[in-house]
């Protein structure tokens, strides 16, 4: 635009035609909603499970709705239940090991797409290890078992 405001000046103007310019329309896309809730079992493995599963929730992109078991059937869209049913930690030379069996509950429209209990293998804890940090770990463990599951019952899950 100086340019032609210079050539203008001189007496040279040029005839091009200067086409305005649209700024790009944004749409914000959001994000589906899975309400979660984690009931049951010893608090350690149940607290450590809610933060968990709504980072992995967060990670498929997907926004986590944690929500009571009660307003679980109340809410839209995909709903994930999980309830731990058994927590185990033995100690074993110093080492924890921990085991877990979870069930788990995904439903969407009315219908439930997976109802099945998950059992983890033993999770080998670490030389001072805290019993939260182990927790996590074995929460780690139920959403790695569930991934597949979760794949073919949600469409679009990553």
């Amino acid at each position: 635009l100086l340019d032609q405001a210079a050539a203008r000046d001189r007496g040279t103007a040029t005839t091009d035609v200067i086409t305005p310019v649209t700024p790009a329309v944004v749409r914000v896309v959001a994000r589906p909603g899975v309400a979660i809730a984690v009931t049951g079992g010893p608090g350690s493995l149940r607290d450590a499970l809610a933060p968990v599963a709504a980072a992995w929730i967060t990670a498929a992109s997907r926004e986590p709705h944690p929500v009571s078991a009660t307003a679980l059937s109340g809410a839209a869209g995909t709903h994930l239940a999980v309830a731990v049913l058994d927590y185990a930690v033995a100690t074993r030379d110093g080492i924890d090991l921990a085991r877990a069996r979870v069930h788990v509950v995904i439903a969407g429209e009315g219908v439930h797409r997976f109802d099945r209990v998950i059992r983890t293998d033993t999770v080998v804890g670490r030389r001072g290890e805290s019993a939260a940090s182990l927790a996590t770990r074995v929460a780690g463990e139920v959403l790695a078992i569930l991934d597949p599951h979760m794949r073919r019952a949600v469409a679009g899950w990553p």
